[in-house]
């Protein structure tokens, strides 16, 4: 009975000119966001390209430098681009994609795409995964509010139920209608941003991966939305009081209920400004060795330290440059700041994401986000990765320069420099996304609860069968 349901339901929505065109309305806004998208990575992926070349370029071709001077120089660290971006950009426009790696400072992320944003790129926000998030929801809504409630007002659904129609069935069938309507334009939207992925850089099989699970993600939504279309049809007197309950429905859940979390997780967990962060900063390394405060306390204990390790007397009669040990040992000083401020500021966006999931009981939207965003490596916790891998190779790059200052800076007074041999021995920065399975835990809440939607939009439909007899 329900395979009849719904083939009879497919071929009502296929007559439905108004269904249609909505269909293909959602389906020609999200092939025109791949497309903008797709470009707009495509273009980034080039200039990636051409300023990895050029840092290079510029980092081997120095010339004659202290090693010093030339940690003050630094070099740039490169975001590759989100390995789903076109399909979801998430976070990406308002986070950095590159870092400047310097002496002493351990720098966030800068070049936000946002905040150069056109208006062409502007209208790229609007994502094929937002269409699914907030559209798709209406467009089901839009295929189902009458599906049981226009049936009771026309007096076709006592004429069934007096024929032997069973109502759990029937909902069954009408609801996986709406499901499979609202699926064929999942897949659609999916296999279409993963062709253009594979058609400007090619999708390995992490990508397809995450391809996948985003495919179960939003068949997983799109279910609950069709258990409770019908579920809410099914209880409502008439098709127009359906239409105004799911239409609150949707507005809440897709709308309002995602805003008033992000308010609330911004207001609960507020993140210090940028002023502020860096005032703390420059406190904290005041009280250890930063490698030129000479007048410094604890640079006397070190000096101390240094020639007992040596066993001489004094800095002339020290085998190496004391101010390469010094810088170095700032360095050392400087990463215990950084790990502290940075690993409180993760706790505060941790605070954040958490206060948000509080809200994903009252809407499926929140966690399918998340999942998505996390899917399409566009989220916090793919830029995490990206800013502590440029932070490695800082760490790295500033001991092998302090190391090359102690080495060859004795009695020259920072006279001494390096010259391209010893420039081509240091590695540049290369990066590589970590793979879905890194960050899989992190997003197990997520999925039970879109689970849990599931579950309950179910037995919601299930309820609703058992009083559609009494209402028919």
């Amino acid at each position: 009975m329900i395979a009849a349901v719904i083939a009879k339901e497919f071929r009502e929505l296929a007559r439905d000119r108004r269904i249609g065109i909505i269909a293909i309305v959602l389906s020609l806004l999200a092939l025109v966001a791949i497309v903008i998208g797709t470009v707009q990575q495509a273009r980034y992926a080039d200039d990636r390209r051409i300023a990895v070349a050029a840092d290079q370029s510029l980092w081997y071709d120095q010339g004659a430098v202290n090693p010093h001077v030339a940690a003050h120089m630094g070099q740039y660290a490169f975001r590759p681009p989100a390995a789903l971006g076109p399909f979801d950009p998430g976070l990406s426009p308002w986070l950095g994609q590159a870092v400047w790696i310097e002496a002493h400072y351990q720098n966030p992320p800068q070049a936000r795409p946002a905040q150069s944003a056109g208006l062409v790129q502007r209208f790229g926000d609007l994502s094929p995964a937002w269409i699914l998030q907030a559209l798709m929801p209406l467009l089901i809504v839009m295929a189902g509010f009458a599906a049981i409630a226009g049936e009771r007002e026309g007096g076709n659904l006592r004429l069934q139920l007096m024929q032997g129609a069973r109502p759990l069935p029937l909902l069954a069938g009408k609801a996986g209608a709406m499901f499979g309507g609202a699926a064929l334009l999942v897949t659609g939207i999916l296999l279409v941003g993963g062709g253009f992925t594979t058609l400007t850089g090619g999708i390995n099989a992490d990508g397809l991966l995450r391809l996948a699970s985003a495919w179960v993600v939003y068949l997983l939504y799109a279910a609950v939305w069709a258990a409770l279309t019908v579920g809410v049809s099914a209880l409502a007197a008439t098709a127009r009081g359906a239409l105004l309950a799911l239409l609150c429905l949707w507005m809440t859940s897709v709308v309002l209920v995602p805003r008033l979390a992000a308010e609330q997780a911004i207001r609960s967990h507020p993140v210090p400004s940028a002023g502020e962060f860096w005032n703390d900063v420059t406190i904290a390394r005041q009280a250890g060795v930063t490698g030129h405060d000479v007048g410094n306390p604890a640079m006397a204990t070190l000096q101390k330290e240094v020639l007992a390790q040596y066993g001489v007397t004094s800095l002339e009669e020290l085998p190496v440059d004391f101010s390469g040990i010094a810088l170095q040992k700032g360095e050392e000083y400087s990463d215990t700041i950084y790990d502290r401020l940075y690993g409180d500021l993760a706790a505060i966006e941790d605070a954040q994401a958490t206060s948000q999931r509080w809200f994903a009981p009252l809407s499926p939207a929140i966690s399918v986000r998340f999942l998505s965003m996390g899917l399409a490596g566009s989220d916090l916790l793919h830029q995490r990765a990206f800013a502590a891998a440029a932070e490695t190779h800082r760490r790295t790059l500033q001991r092998q320069l302090n190391a090359e200052q102690t080495r060859t800076g004795k009695g020259r007074n920072n006279a001494n420099t390096a010259d391209r041999s010893f420039w081509e021995t240091v590695r540049t920065f290369t990066y590589r996304s970590p793979g879905l399975e890194t960050f899989a835990e992190r997003y197990l809440a997520d999925l039970a609860i879109i689970l849990g939607w599931v579950v309950a939009a179910l037995a919601f439909l299930a309820f609703a069968a058992r009083r559609l007899g009494k209402r028919a």
